[in-house]
C-alpha cells in the first residue's frame, strides 16, 4: 500500500511504488491553491498489453458531504470481470471505518478495523470469495455469490476522513467501470450488548465481556454487528470490593453484585443542507456481576467403588504379589454463602489436606488438588496402597478427617470423616 505525492519527474513514484513487493494499491495526491472542487482531475492506466485502458476520476477528498459508499460489486467467472474496492485515509492519523459486502441472503462483514495515515487499502472481492478468507465472525462469500452491494462508513467525527472507490474490471473484454457513490451521513448506532449479559464469578476467577454495537445507515438498514475491542471504551466497576475490570476483563473480588460499565464514544451524524455535521454521542453498556464466595459442599453423587470392599483391585499392569490399591470417590458441588446456599458455576482450584487419627490398615494415603469443571462440580477420591491385614481374614480401620480450601478465597468450602474397616467404606 502507498500513497505518492508527484513533484518533478511524474515517474518518479511510480518506479518506487514498482520497486517494492508490498505495494498492492497505490494513491494519487495533488494539490491545488483555487477552492475545493475547482479543479477537475482524472488518473488514466493502461494495461501491458496496451488493449486496456482505464480512466479514474479523482476526488477532491473536501467535495463529499460525507466519508460513506455504497457500490454494486461483481465477479465473474475466472479470467473475467472482478471488482476491488479502494479506501484512503487522507488525514494524517488513524481513522477507523466499518465495512459490509452484502448479496441476497447473506452478509461478510471484516469488523471495526483502522487505516494508518495517508494508507490506500485495496479490497479484492474476488480473493475474498475464490479464497474463502473468513470475517470477523468465521463467515466466508459462497463460491457462487457473483455480486452485490458494498457499502462502508468512516467511524470519525471528521467528514472528509476517508475517500473510497469501486473498480469493476473486465480484462476478458478490456472494459471499465467506477463507481464513487456517496452516502448521504455516515452510519449511526443502533443497539448494543454485551456478551456474555451478565457474568458469576468466584474470587480470584477473571472473565471477559465483549462490547457489539449494531449501526444503521442513512436509509435506515440495519447493519451487521461488530464487536469493540477493549480498549475502545473506557470501563469502570460500580463496586470494586466485588469485581473489578480492566479491558473488559473482569475479576471477581469479594461475595456481592456489582454493575460493570462501558463507555463507547463515538458520533452521531445528520444532514445539514447538503453536508453532514456530527455531534459526540457515547454508548453505555452495563452488565450485572455475581461473584460468590465458595463456603459449603452439597453432595452430587453417592460413594462410588472403583475398587471394592475387601479390594480385588491390582494397580495396573501388576501380577503376582502386588499389593491391591483402594479408590473410590464422591461428586461434590461447590455452594455460596447466600441463603439459601447456590452452587457457584464457575471453575476454581481446591486444595486438599486431611488428618488420619486412626490407621491399622498400614495404608498409604495419596493427597493432591480439585479443581471443578464448568457446573462448579468436583470430585474427590479415597485413595490408599496397601492392606495385608484385611486379606487373611483379618480387620483393620482407617479413620481420615478430609478439608478442602479455595486457593483464592483460602476460605475452608467442606470438610467430612471418612472411616474404612474391611468390610465397610463411608463418608460423613
Amino acid at each position: 500500500m502507498c500513497s505518492a505525492v508527484l513533484h518533478g519527474d511524474p515517474r518518479a513514484p511510480w518506479r518506487a511504488a514498482a520497486a517494492r513487493p508490498d505495494v498492492t494499491a497505490a494513491g494519487l495526491e495533488f494539490s491545488y491553491t483555487t477552492a475545493a472542487g475547482s479543479v477537475i482531475m482524472s488518473a488514466g492506466a493502461v494495461g501491458a498489453d496496451r488493449n486496456e485502458v482505464f480512466q479514474v476520476p479523482l476526488i477532491d477528498p473536501d467535495t463529499p458531504p460525507s466519508s460513506t459508499g455504497g457500490y454494486p460489486w461483481r465477479v465473474g467467472p475466472a479470467g473475467g470481470e472482478s471488482t476491488v474496492v479502494y479506501l484512503k485515509n487522507t488525514t494524517m492519523a488513524e481513522q477507523m471505518y466499518l465495512l459490509q459486502v452484502s448479496w441476497p441472503g447473506g452478509a461478510y462483514a471484516p469488523g471495526l478495523k483502522t487505516l494508518a495515515p495517508g494508507e490506500t487499502l485495496a479490497l479484492d472481492l474476488r480473493h475474498l470469495r475464490d479464497a474463502q478468507v473468513p470475517d470477523r465472525l468465521g463467515r466466508t462469500i459462497p463460491i457462487d455469490v457473483a455480486g452485490g452491494q458494498v457499502h462502508w462508513s468512516a467511524k470519525s467525527r471528521e467528514r472528509h476522513a476517508i475517500i473510497g472507490r469501486a473498480e469493476t474490471v473486465d480484462p476478458e473484454h478490456a472494459v471499465s467501470s467506477t463507481y464513487a457513490c456517496v452516502n448521504c451521513c455516515p452510519d449511526n448506532p443502533y443497539d448494543s450488548w454485551t456478551a456474555p449479559g451478565s457474568l458469576a464469578l468466584g474470587t480470584g476467577i477473571t472473565d471477559v465481556l465483549v462490547a457489539w454495537l449494531r449501526d444503521i445507515d442513512c436509509y435506515d438498514t440495519i447493519l451487521e454487528a461488530y464487536d469493540l475491542g477493549p480498549g475502545q471504551l473506557q470501563w469502570s466497576s460500580s463496586n470494586t470490593n466485588v469485581a473489578t475490570v480492566s479491558w473488559g476483563e473482569v475479576t471477581g473480588v469479594g461475595e456481592g453484585t456489582a454493575n460493570i460499565y462501558g463507555t463507547y464514544s463515538t458520533s452521531w451524524w445528520w444532514e445539514q443542507n447538503t453536508d453532514c455535521e456530527s455531534e459526540p454521542y457515547n454508548v453505555v453498556y452495563a452488565s450485572q456481576v455475581k461473584t460468590q464466595v465458595p463456603t459449603s459442599l452439597a453432595i452430587v453423587t453417592g460413594l462410588s467403588d472403583l475398587c471394592s470392599n475387601p479390594p480385588s483391585c491390582q494397580p495396573p499392569g501388576c501380577t503376582g504379589g502386588c499389593q491391591a490399591y483402594y479408590y473410590k470417590y464422591r461428586d461434590y458441588q461447590v455452594m455460596d454463602g447466600t441463603v439459601p446456599p447456590q452452587p457457584i458455576q464457575k471453575v476454581m482450584q481446591l486444595n486438599e489436606s486431611f488428618t488420619t487419627p486412626t490407621n491399622t490398615c498400614g495404608a498409604t494415603f495419596l493427597t493432591g488438588n480439585a479443581t471443578t469443571n464448568t457446573a462448579g462440580i468436583f470430585r474427590d477420591s479415597f485413595f490408599f496402597y496397601g492392606n495385608g491385614v484385611c486379606a487373611g481374614g483379618g480387620s483393620c480401620t482407617v479413620v481420615r478427617n478430609q478439608a478442602w480450601t479455595e486457593v483464592s478465597s483460602s476460605n475452608t468450602v467442606g470438610t467430612y470423616t471418612l472411616t474404612y474397616t474391611c468390610n465397610s467404606f463411608s463418608i460423613q
